[in-house]
């Protein structure tokens, strides 16, 4: 029988392309949960629970944490949900355990919506969350496993307790908060290995800028070149500690990508890859590059509802060296699309988690889903007997080339299931 079809090398790694014309597709058109890498095309790895934990509400944001106990270092995950922040103790450790904490303040839960994520740093050993509705959180660790609740900031710093912020980052030894009560272009650090102290005095180097030529709201921030990216709508600036008599100052990095949402943009080594208002980009901050156009951004932004798109979370996956977005689509539901930053592949996957964290500590990406179960993904359950959710061990494809009038019975059509 003459052969009628072969694929090898980088036509089979040439990853999805739902927004060609099928014409001009490489080899797939579409597929779900398929990874492209080593000149292969495979199912993406699986997610297992880490933690025995159901129906407690949406993820809205999520850090890993290590703190030193003893003669060892217990790895820590903590995570927001509307009304609570709760603690997770890696429960693979003796001292850890597969039920989760509620670390919420004494003083009652919190009142933010969906759309109110969680912005979580750690400051040392401490914990610092903040929602932009309630009053900022700290956490200090007493006992191990850690036994403290989160207090309200106020009750052990000279904030006001009407101050709120957005967002919060660490630099060095300094905190800053962004997009605050005062306004919503506000960065406010406080003084040096300091939670306590963020009143401006002659004696301390708590200070506050505003970035008035960012023109928008602050909505992302992450670690760049020794500073912290600042992402707006459609700019990215960039602050840095420079000493007395300022501490910080600031910069304009760039024009024309943005950030829409707190947790929208990854950081990679010293690249940061973005979902933006108008596409998805990869920036070291001196220039930027989209990644989604033309193969899969009319897909995703004809998908994407972008009266919620401030909920859009993005996360990296060193294991198959790719960042992932899962973000909320018009249907009501949400989706996730991921991009291999090594061989410029993208996939689609059949899930959507509302908060994630890069393998920071856990040596694998944490996930939170719509009903707040912690997911590991690509490493072993915390949950004994656990199985893997959502990704199967099989992945569909369907070939582009033939749905142009090329003859579906002939080169295009359902590509057979591949296995792992």
């Amino acid at each position: 029988m003459a052969k009628i079809f072969e694929a090898t090398g980088q036509l089979i790694t040439s990853g999805l392309h739902p927004s060609l014309p099928d014409s001009e597709v490489p080899l797939w058109r579409d597929g779900d949960n398929i990874v492209f890498t080593e000149q292969s095309a495979r199912p993406g790895l699986g997610q297992f629970p880490l933690f025995a934990f159901l129906d407690a509400g949406r993820g809205l944001g999520i850090i890993e944490h290590e703190i030193e106990y003893a003669t060892q270092s217990l790895k820590y995950a903590f995570w927001g949900t509307r009304t609570k922040l709760w603690m997770g103790v890696d429960p693979t450790n003796t001292l850890g355990s597969v039920t989760p904490v509620d670390v919420t303040r004494a003083a009652g839960v919190y009142t933010g919506t969906r759309d109110d994520l969680w912005s979580i740093a750690s400051f040392g050993t401490v914990v610092i969350a903040t929602n932009g509705v309630d009053e900022v959180q700290v956490l200090v660790p007493s006992g191990e496993p850690n036994s403290a609740l989160f207090v309200n900031l106020s009750t052990v710093s000279d904030l006001p307790d009407t101050f709120r912020a957005k967002l919060v980052a660490v630099s060095g030894p300094f905190i800053l908060f962004f997009n605050t009560d005062n306004s919503n272009q506000e960065v406010r650090w406080g003084d040096e290995d300091s939670f306590a102290t963020f009143q401006p005095a002659s004696d301390n180097f708590a200070r506050d800028l505003i970035i008035r030529d960012i023109q928008s709201d602050i909505r992302a921030v992450l670690d760049l070149g020794g500073g912290l990216a600042m992402y707006g709508r459609d700019q990215v600036h960039w602050v840095q500690f420079a000493g007395p008599p300022f501490f910080f100052q600031t910069d304009h990095l760039l024009s024309g990508v943005g950030a829409v949402g707190k947790h929208s943009v990854v950081a990679v080594g010293r690249q940061h890859y973005g979902f933006g208002p108008t596409g998805i980009y990869v920036t070291d901050g001196s220039g930027f590059e989209y990644i989604d156009k033309p193969s899969i951004h009319d897909y995703i932004y004809g998908k994407l509802d972008v009266l919620l798109a401030n909920r859009v979370i993005g996360w990296e996956d060193q294991k198959q060296e790719m960042v992932f977005w899962s973000f909320p689509t018009i249907t009501g539901i949400g989706e996730t699309v991921g991009f291999n930053y090594r061989t410029g592949a993208w996939g689609k996957y059949g899930y959507y988690r509302t908060a994630a964290v890069a393998s920071a500590v856990f040596n694998s990406p944490l996930l939170i889903d719509t009903n707040g179960s912690v997911l590991v993904q690509g490493g072993s359950g915390g949950v004994s007997g656990g199985n893997p959710i959502v990704l199967t061990t099989t992945g569909a494809f369907s070939i582009g080339y033939g749905y142009g009038g090329y003859g579906i019975g002939r080169y295009g059509g359902n590509y057979p299931t591949v296995e792992e």
